[in-house]
């Protein structure tokens, strides 16, 4: 059986922001999907310079990934959007979390309100599934 996304709900935070929630059908068992994990700073350096510079129009195009600082980084990413609004920030939300909304994903911090039940949610989800790490390919072999 296919994990589908079985509905689309409007979900109030606490602050009275309005976030789109998808609810994914909990009772599948482990093995119910398979997913591609890379790590967090290639995944995202790939995607900034993808999204971000590649992808855009010539005159919209923000500085390569290589020539951020740190401060740069925290200022950016999470206000950054493709010409398609796209973010880089917090893709494992966006895969397996619990919302489509793609500013509530990108803006995603330990400090916000539903940090936890995103978290836990994506967890529960994660924990479902085969995961398949190519930068480790060789390790299956051994």
């Amino acid at each position: 059986k296919i994990p589908t996304y079985s509905k689309f709900v409007n979900n109030s935070l606490d602050n009275g922001e309005l976030i789109k929630i998808n609810l994914l059908d909990d009772d599948d068992g482990f093995g119910s999907c398979i997913t591609n994990l890379r790590s967090t700073v290639s995944r995202v350096v790939s995607c900034w310079n993808f999204r971000m510079r590649q992808n855009r129009a010539a005159g919209f195009r923000l500085p390569q990934a290589n020539e951020l600082s740190a401060l740069d980084w925290a200022n950016l990413l999470p206000k950054s959007y493709s010409d398609y609004s796209e973010g880089c920030n917090n893709e494992i939300f966006r895969t397996m979390g619990s919302s489509i909304d793609e500013t509530y994903i990108n803006t995603m911090t330990t400090y916000h309100p539903s940090f936890s039940y995103e978290f836990n949610k994506t967890a529960k989800h994660l924990s479902k599934c085969i995961i398949i790490m190519n930068e480790r390919c060789e390790d299956s072999n051994k």
